[in-house]
């Protein structure tokens, strides 16, 4: 922690992520690491494109893959946390389990078939159309990509994201 955020910070990171024991450790490592590299400077972004005039969607995967075995108690670190790991959506935009060997279960073949179509329709400029609303910092609002419904999340790790906020992202 402290070759990231040096040492004086070392204490104000455990605050936001206290851990006692290894397993502890390892989750919150795990979510420190997604919030600051992927959740927390990616709404930064968004925000930042939104509040200069672009349009912006943002989306969620939540679904953790049984195809993934970073998801599916293979590899821990993701589902002891019961979150998704970074690229887990990838078979579902590609559909493309079954080249790995794996199968979707039958849910999971409707969520590949959705999140397809929201991509075809961010491609083709019109996501607006079939539900994915334009990014709002304000609300902070995602699509959220799960099983058993897609549905809009707000403010999502809010408290955490604040918290990363106050110490900018890659220099900035």
């Amino acid at each position: 922690l402290g070759v990231l955020f040096g040492n004086k910070n070392i204490s104000i990171v455990k605050e936001m992520y206290p851990a006692r024991t290894p397993t502890q450790i390892r989750e919150q490592l795990s979510l420190m690491t997604c919030d600051y590299i992927f959740t927390c400077s990616i709404r930064s972004s968004a925000t930042a494109y939104a509040n200069n005039g672009n349009s912006v969607h943002k989306y969620l995967f939540l679904h953790p893959p049984s195809t993934d075995p970073r998801c599916n108690g293979t590899v821990s670190h993701c589902a002891s946390i019961q979150e998704t790991c970074h690229g887990a959506e990838l078979d579902y935009i590609f559909n493309t389990a079954n080249y790995t060997g794996a199968s979707f279960t039958q849910d999971e073949y409707v969520l590949s078939k959705e999140t397809l179509d929201y991509w075809v329709a961010f491609v083709h400029g019109n996501p607006s159309q079939i539900g994915w609303p334009q990014y709002n910092p304000e609300e902070d609002n995602n699509l959220g990509l799960d099983i058993p419904d897609i549905h809009i999340v707000d403010h999502w790790r809010e408290t955490y994201c604040d918290f990363w906020d106050t110490w900018g992202y890659y220099g900035t």
